[in-house]
């Protein structure tokens, strides 16, 4: 998913709740990598581009 994000120019932000870890979500280029959802107001300031 963040080749097709990033070839297009969204901002991908990977979230490390399924199969793939912290660290493979960052070797695939995502821009921002969180551990899961619980700080919902990280993820909001994060997808208004703050």
């Amino acid at each position: 998913m963040a080749k097709a994000g990033l070839a297009n120019r969204v901002r991908v932000i990977g979230v490390a709740t399924g199969r793939s870890s912290e660290a493979e979500l960052s070797a695939a280029g995502a821009n921002v990598v969180l551990p899961d959802l619980t700080d919902t107001d990280l993820l909001v300031r994060l997808t208004q581009g703050s």
